[in-house]
């Protein structure tokens, strides 16, 4: 007895039916969104590292100037004319 397509694909038998077929777009929908968040997650670790690196570099700076006390330890210079309006 020759056996029918269906009952020779099990796979072609399952896509028949309805609930298989909302699991697989759910399976498609859910590994959508996880690969989304991968590339969030990919996003956010380099700004992450941009970040940290550019605040390195700003601590490094801060550091420096409070080790020179701001370079000839005066404060800064003021403009000679705003000085010159507040008398």
């Amino acid at each position: 007895m020759p056996l029918s397509p269906s009952s020779r694909d099990p796979i072609a038998t399952d896509m028949d039916n309805p609930a298989i077929v909302r699991l697989d777009a759910a399976i498609t929908r859910v590994e959508r969104v996880i690969d989304g968040r991968r590339a969030a997650a990919a996003e956010l670790e380099r700004r992450h590292a941009k970040l940290k690196a550019t605040m390195a570099e700003a601590v490094a700076a801060l550091d420096e100037i409070i080790a020179n006390k701001g370079g000839s330890g005066d404060p800064p210079a003021r403009d000679a004319g705003a000085k010159a309006g507040r008398r």
